[in-house]
């Protein structure tokens, strides 16, 4: 059988593919997806010998591909060179490593401010934020519409803000190629509703797997509160957990009924996907992105059963060498609606 030979394309500012220019200097490449608000990162290893080296600017952007030799190329992402690291040791040589973040726009989520919105939802208040960065906000159908009676942001960076609200509603938010992506947490859908494929996972003595099933104490519902302004009381929401235990009350109170269900609903989706996690590493798969769903075969049925989701994904790629996928995972969990 012939060996596979990974492909990478990585197109510079000028157009250009510098893969071609690096050669064998090129050491190889990590390619990080992760879901949430971190942005992903894309790390550039070449081998070469002071004072030859030259580093990229802050700033510069690069377009990845991948794919193997013999089928389609894969855009993993557009990045931005945030910081350059040079190293050298008898051992191993030396080597320049060019660390890129996904998105151009983290300085401006980082900015801190105080204020407040009134009778917005989720998906206005994240446009209102995008356009204040300049940048395209991408909102899942299934937050968008979700309403927000009152939120305050005290001193807070855009970016801290949008995630505290984000968990709130169960949702994720993520720059990613100039845009801000904000998704139902564990739908398999991408921000704009479409449903992202699912990689299935078989087991082979080739490839590295590690699952944990974590016995964690099981409720039986969560109960969260607010406070309703007619009588000044605090009532309850609460959403079945689908286990026979105790009872997970949520501390503080929302500001309306909608919020205490939709915070119930994300609490008792949180906890079921803490539930289980496991890893498992395989070819190279550029069709591998963070929120798909992962269908494990081969592993027994403690592993298989479990409705895996992928917390993030790494790319190891040596070029003419090889190409590893490395899934993080873990599961909806009983509490998810979906």
């Amino acid at each position: 059988m012939s060996l596979r030979r990974p492909i990478v394309q990585v197109m510079g500012p000028s157009g250009r593919d510098l893969v071609g220019l690096w050669g064998a200097t090129l050491a190889g490449l990590t390619i990080t997806d992760k879901a949430g608000y971190e942005s992903d990162e894309a790390v550039i290893r070449i081998r070469d010998v002071p004072p030859r080296w030259s580093a990229p600017a802050k700033g510069t952007q690069y377009s990845i591909h991948v794919g193997w030799e013999t089928g389609a190329m894969a855009l993993t992402g557009l990045y931005t060179v945030q910081r350059v690291a040079f190293s050298g040791s008898p051992d191993h040589g030396t080597l320049m490593e060019i660390t890129c973040r996904a998105a151009d726009f983290l300085d401006r989520l980082k900015e801190v401010d105080s204020e407040h919105f009134d009778g917005q939802t989720v998906g206005q208040i994240v446009q209102t934020l995008a356009g204040r960065m300049g940048v395209q906000a991408v909102v899942s159908s299934a937050v968008a519409g979700i309403s927000i009676p009152y939120r305050m942001r005290f001193q807070q960076s855009a970016g801290d803000f949008l995630t505290r609200l984000a968990d709130d509603v169960g949702a994720i938010i993520k720059p990613q190629a100039g845009r801000l992506l904000v998704q139902k947490r564990g739908a398999g859908e991408s921000a704009g509703g479409k449903a992202l494929p699912t990689i299935t996972v078989r087991h082979d003595p080739l490839y590295e797997f590690r699952a944990e099933i974590e016995p964690r104490p099981e409720y039986r519902d969560v109960e969260s509160g607010w406070i309703d302004p007619k009588t000044g009381l605090r009532t309850a929401k609460r959403v079945a957990g689908g286990f026979q235990s105790s009872r997970l009350q949520l501390v503080h109170p929302y500001a309306s009924e909608g919020e205490a269900q939709s915070g119930a609903d994300a609490a008792a989706q949180e906890h079921g996907r803490k539930s289980a996690s496991a890893s498992f590493s395989m070819p190279g798969r550029g069709d591998a992105t963070a929120e798909c769903r992962v269908a494990a075969s081969g592993f027994g049925a403690d592993i298989d059963a479990v409705p895996w989701i992928a917390a993030s994904v790494t790319h190891e790629i040596a070029p003419d060498h090889g190409w590893v996928t490395t899934i993080e995972c873990d599961t909806k969990g009983a509490g998810s609606k979906k």
